[in-house]
């Protein structure tokens, strides 16, 4: 659910308070290029249990309610307030759900990774949420605060629900506890009056022994030096503002031989950082999508516009205060190969 107040003086608007009720944003850098103040705020709520059941129980019990009383595992209220156009301030408050150490160590090894997964995914579904909050802010800014069209401001209010309906709120990109989940989706399309959008997925093999192969694999063969990548494309209609974007984004797959060799341990820690991958990658379609959108929103300007100067930086600036998505959980755990076959060998008595 989101709020949107606005209060204007004559040509300019000299207010601007938005409030948002959605589930939790992620652990980002503060950039000193930001364009706008920011303070964000973490609050946590204690969940238990030593199983999967029992922490989903949890969760459903203990979480934040949003604005239409339905309770929901995590929360991000969201306030921008333009006084002037020099200062532009914007505060979050984020409600996450924290899982004890002592809760932790009673869950098998399959479970914590199960529940590392869904909570990284949840961060990240949130971010996207604050993403579109800090973007459209920052497009205010931009703009000098003058004359902003009431569409833009609209725009923001029907993003947040778009979000989470072509998303089903993260559960399609792994907001969930299902120990059997096959991994990300991705959203849902996007087809409009506005934008329509192809979004198309390549792959690079890796693995073949353990986990170290994948982490080297992914060093070696991941596109442009990294480990995923976004390119992203808009165009426009000759005879009109409708813009079409056409995003690929290159994940890593296992290999058939890492697939029959890798223990479900394994696959679970490998699943745990592609859907980290994956959801940062989703950022950057989500920052062009919205840059699509405001172009045809504002009738297709001119490459002098301050709009262009602006987006330049954007994908830039999100990999530097997101560390390139480490903040929100990318990274991969060789090491439990070592702790599964360790045991394993412990079990068989080798």
């Amino acid at each position: 659910m989101t709020r949107l107040f606005h209060s204007f003086s004559k040509a300019t608007v000299v207010s601007v308070f938005m409030i948002i009720a959605l589930p939790v944003g992620a652990y980002d850098l503060k950039d000193e290029a930001d364009l706008v103040e920011e303070d964000i705020r973490y609050v946590h709520y204690d969940i238990s249990g030593v199983t999967l059941a029992e922490i989903e129980v949890s969760l459903n019990t203990l979480g934040p309610t949003d604005m239409d009383g339905t309770r929901r595992w995590s929360d991000t209220e969201i306030a921008v307030n333009a006084n002037s156009c020099e200062r532009v301030r914007f505060e979050a408050k984020v409600t996450l759900p924290r899982l004890d150490s002592i809760w932790r160590r009673k869950l098998s090894l399959e479970d914590r990774l199960v529940y590392e997964r869904m909570h990284t995914a949840l961060l990240n579904h949130e971010m996207r949420h604050v993403d579109a909050a800090r973007q459209h802010t920052e497009v205010m800014k931009v703009l000098g605060c003058k004359d902003i069209p009431r569409k833009l401001l609209d725009q923001f209010e029907t993003e947040a629900a778009q979000i989470n309906e072509r998303s089903d709120h993260g559960r399609r990109n792994g907001v969930n506890l299902d120990p059997n989940w096959a991994g990300p989706l991705g959203d849902l399309p996007r087809d409009d009056d506005l934008i329509t959008e192809d979004v198309v997925y390549h792959s690079y093999k890796v693995g073949c022994r353990n986990l170290t192969d994948v982490l080297i694999g992914m060093r070696q063969d991941g596109p442009h030096g990294y480990w995923g990548y976004t390119r992203a494309r808009t165009f426009k209609k000759k005879a009109s503002c409708h813009m079409r974007l056409l995003a690929e984004i290159t994940l890593p797959e296992l290999s058939e031989t890492a697939q029959n060799k890798f223990s479900r341990v394994e696959r679970l820690e490998f699943l745990r950082m592609y859907t980290a991958l994956h959801s940062h990658e989703l950022r950057h379609v989500d920052t062009s999508r919205r840059v699509a959108e405001q172009q045809a929103l504002l009738a297709c300007p001119v490459l002098e516009h301050p709009l262009f100067q602006y987006i330049k930086q954007v994908d830039e600036r999100l990999d530097k205060r997101s560390k390139n998505g480490r903040m929100q959980g990318l990274r991969l755990d060789v090491e439990v190969s070592d702790t599964w076959r360790s045991w394993w060998q412990r079990l068989v008595g080798m």
